[in-house]
């Protein structure tokens, strides 16, 4: 696992002036004649020789060269996640949804065969002999797998933090039903691990145990505002000397397994059940959640603030695929005596202020659930395999087909967000991806005017973001060290600056067989939560966003633009005789296409970058 890591290059700093230049690219489409020579003149100002740009990448280049992370690694951490107030569940946490096992084990069968699973994968990141993920052989940076298990995150103002806790004296595992949590070591006395069956007799156990409960389901308090769930953990243990040491040991689990009392029928239903669930049965800080419905459906959530999907999806496919090519658990007829007790019991019965609290954050959470849509499309018309064929990038072919169907509902391009994985450097996270460009704008418009060949060029953003040298992070960096008593520079007063980084379109993509559902909301109330998988012969997508933003609709734009997109270059191909539209005979097309796979683990992620093209 630590292979390579020492030799892992540093996650570099960009040249100031290719930065500037670059971010000066993707500005321009979104904005008017006018916004954009106000832009123009701010970054020219801010990059001009001795000028406040020149001292800030001084700062930022020592502050690379003295740092045992990377220079980004604590900012990241603190600006994007721990310093966010608002609600993890719907806006932060991320989930994936799992393939069905073809064998329709029961609920208590499949939850054991994935606990099992896991606990082969957490062996492998303690005995540090997991291999690391790489692409083309080039090995990725593992340091986020040193928090994927035993670990949690603790809400705290002005920001939250998070911790790790021994991996060899904390074996056991938290589970939550209806509402009450338990535990149970995974290890006995002599070092050994539990089977799949001694497993599930001890989650048979823990379903009788929750059927005779009727606590309050305190976990829904982890649903609230970031301040707010400060305080009610704060007021929790003041309420009992011993709900510290039972929140404790909540913490310090490995994992937390939700076994949900009842089961999603549909695809939205699926997707809106691992995201958020009723909220009752969860406990959101808790560094990765393996939630396993009634009827034997089973997937995942993640608290985000240390950890990426590119990194969790490896696990997750693991447990996937290692425990549906098991034999089924089965009842071994005794239950297994731990040596701990099975219910963690907080005494807040005589607290009124966190029944209180409870019964807001209820109220709250239905708010939110009310306020959102969800939208599942599961495109299978084509997949990555014809995408190839019209030799062009299936990352940046869907990419496209989003622009135009977002251009399609609103009549404009705004700015978007796409994942960029870094992790090729010394702990590396992402970086963005800004998709729209002056050709882009450019294609959507030509497909929606029925008076010219919308045959242009079509190409998503050049920008390097998995080398290290895109905009956003090094403009933060920047914008980071600019001192207290300095005026701060006007390309980050500029409002161009906010409006080009307020992201409509959030999106992603881990494609993986053995998912069914993946997905997060929205980042900002008037943009979309977009994730999507690409298959060999399918396409697929999740959308989450306010109602009145109608993710639905979008979604049945996307599928819309990913038809005429195919009609599109069938022409350009000549995959099927050549057809005229609109009089016009289709002719040009993108010359050059470059693609980047990754492969992460046993199961790839594509991050595909068209480049430019001339015609």
């Amino acid at each position: 696992m630590d292979k390579g890591q020492k030799s892992l290059p540093r996650l570099p700093v960009p040249d100031l002036e290719a930065t500037l230049e670059r971010y000066l690219r993707s500005v321009k489409p979104l904005l008017s004649d006018e916004e954009y020579q106000h832009t123009e003149k701010a970054v020219r100002e801010f990059g001009k020789p001795g000028g406040q740009g020149e001292l800030l990448q001084r700062r930022l280049l020592a502050r690379a060269a003295t740092s045992t992370t990377s220079w980004l690694h604590e900012w990241w951490n603190e600006y994007a996640y721990f310093a966010y107030r608002d609600s993890i569940t719907f806006y932060v946490n991320y989930f994936f949804g799992f393939r069905d096992d073809p064998r329709h084990p029961s609920q208590l069968q499949r939850a054991a065969g994935l606990v099992k699973a896991i606990m082969e994968f957490r062996q492998d990141v303690v005995s540090r002999q997991l291999e690391p993920d790489c692409a083309r052989d080039v090995p990725f940076c593992t340091s986020q797998y040193n928090y994927m298990f035993n670990s949690c995150r603790f809400p705290a103002s002005p920001e939250d933090h998070a911790e790790s806790y021994d991996y060899e004296t904390n074996n056991h595992l938290a589970v939550a039903r209806k509402g009450q949590f338990y535990i149970f070591d995974t290890v006995r006395p002599d070092g050994t691990q539990l089977t799949a069956d001694d497993i599930m007799s001890q989650l048979s156990s823990i379903i009788a145990l929750a059927d005779q409960s009727d606590d309050p389901a305190f976990g829904i308090l982890t649903t609230t505002d970031r301040d707010r769930w400060a305080e009610n953990r704060k007021m929790i243990i003041e309420a009992h000397p011993s709900n510290k040491e039972t929140l404790h040991k909540l913490e310090t689990a490995m994992f937390l397994l939700s076994l949900e009392d009842y089961s999603p029928s549909t695809a939205e239903e699926f997707a809106r059940s691992c995201w958020h669930g009723t909220g009752k049965n969860r406990y959101y800080d808790k560094c990765f959640q393996i939630l396993v419905f009634s009827n034997g459906m089973a997937g995942f959530n993640g608290e985000h603030s240390r950890m990426d999907g590119t990194v969790t999806a490896r696990m997750c496919h693991f447990a996937v695929e290692k425990s549906t090519s098991q034999p089924l658990p089965k009842m071994t007829g005794s239950i297994y005596k731990t040596s701990e007790k099975l219910t963690l019991y907080f005494s807040i019965q005589s607290a009124p202020k966190i029944l209180e609290a409870i019964e807001f954050a209820e109220q709250k959470f239905e708010d939110e659930i009310e306020a959102h849509e969800v939208g599942v499309l599961e495109y299978d018309g084509y997949g990555k395999g014809l995408i190839k064929r019209f030799k062009m990038s299936p990352d940046a072919y869907v990419q496209m087909a989003i622009q135009l169907a977002y251009y399609k509902m609103f009549g404009v391009c705004r700015a978007t967000y796409e994942s960029a994985a870094t992790r090729k450097f010394a702990y590396g996270r992402t970086e963005t991806c800004r998709t729209v460009s002056a050709d882009s704008v450019e294609w959507v418009k030509a497909m929606c005017d029925s008076s010219r060949s919308a045959t242009e060029k079509a190409r998503a953003s050049s920008e390097s973001s998995i080398e290290g040298r895109g905009v956003d992070r090094h403009l933060l960096g920047l914008r980071f060290l600019v001192e207290p008593d300095e005026p701060k520079p006007e390309i980050f007063l500029d409002t161009s600056y906010e409006k080009t980084s307020h992201w409509h379109l959030s999106t992603s993509q881990i494609s993986d067989d053995l998912f069914d559902q993946y997905g997060w909301g929205e980042v900002v109330p008037d943009g979309f939560g977009l994730a999507y998988m690409i298959r060999e012969r399918s396409l697929h997508f999740n959308c989450a966003g306010l109602v009145n933003m109608q993710p639905k609709k979008f979604l049945k734009l996307i599928e819309e633009a990913l038809l005429e997109t195919r009609e599109l270059c069938t022409q350009c191909f000549d995959l099927s005789p050549t057809v005229k539209k609109n009089g016009i005979q289709a002719k040009e097309i993108p010359k050059k296409i470059v693609n980047e796979e990754q492969s992460v683990g046993n199961h790839l992620t594509i991050n595909a970058r068209p480049e430019a093209v001339q015609s």
